[in-house]
């Protein structure tokens, strides 16, 4: 059976292109039955490569899972050497070398602005708003026995010096530790020294851990002096203030 439109199908009635509308037809140029638009004779098209990763691509390879080993220094690296073997232990110590003197002072520096004799309580501001309150008890010089029996050994024309001291917390707040490295003793030429590090039993030093206001606390210090002089005072100098007390 054949299809076609129904009857009476086709245009209205006056229906046509408008006046001057070109005729619907071949391109100029191609003559009526041209062939439709294609490819050339005797192309043949490419065929596409597949899609992939390129030629060499791999996942990467990672070893299997296992125990880590201990990362070492890069090649070449040269560390520390490695530390001597323990020693035999020994019975006879070694005090440092004596300190060097802080400066030398007058008559009039050593006696300004606070003084007095040893036994005296005297007060005065330190660093960081201290309020302290020292009291030097007794001086000995020299005290070379009391190294001698502590094991310690005294270093070739030194002798040494103990100075008994309290100190006591006048400001209102906690101290976080004694300040005695502001102790010093004063030789006879007016040379300041500091105290030198050492332990004796017979003679505690200051314990560490903070003050509460109004504490005392006791404690020792020890000096090492050139053996031709002598020990003339000690003195406390922390901030704007400075104590001395003269023997």
């Amino acid at each position: 059976m054949t299809y076609g439109p129904p009857p009476g199908y086709g245009p209205p009635p006056g229906y046509g292109p408008p006046p001057g509308y070109p005729p619907q037809g071949p391109p100029p140029g191609r003559p009526p039955g041209y062939p439709p638009q294609g490819p050339p004779p005797g192309y043949r098209p490419q065929p596409y490569p597949p899609q992939g990763p390129p030629p060499g691509y791999g996942r990467p390879q990672y070893p299997p899972p296992g125990p880590r080993r201990p990362q070492g220094p890069p090649p070449g690296y040269q560390g520390a050497p490695p530390p001597p073997p323990p020693s035999e232990p020994r019975t006879e110590q070694s005090v440092p070398a004596a300190p060097e003197s802080s400066g030398t002072l007058s008559q009039d520096e050593l006696l300004e602005p606070r003084s007095g004799k040893i036994g005296d309580l005297l007060e005065g501001d330190g660093s960081f708003g201290l309020r302290a309150g020292w009291r030097v008890l007794a001086v000995q010089y020299p005290a070379d026995e009391v190294f001698i029996e502590a094991g310690l050994q005294i270093p070739e024309g030194f002798s040494s010096a103990v100075v008994g001291a309290l100190f006591t917390n006048k400001g209102n707040e906690p101290v976080e530790i004694v300040p005695s490295r502001g102790l010093c003793v004063i030789d006879s030429d007016g040379g300041v020294h500091l105290a030198a590090p050492a332990e004796v039993a017979s003679h505690p030093g200051f314990r560490d851990g903070a003050v509460m206001p109004e504490e005392t606390v006791a404690g020792h210090m020890f000096y090492l002096i050139a053996t031709e002089l002598d020990v003339r005072g000690v003195q406390w100098r922390d901030g704007s203030d400075t104590l001395t007390w003269m023997r």
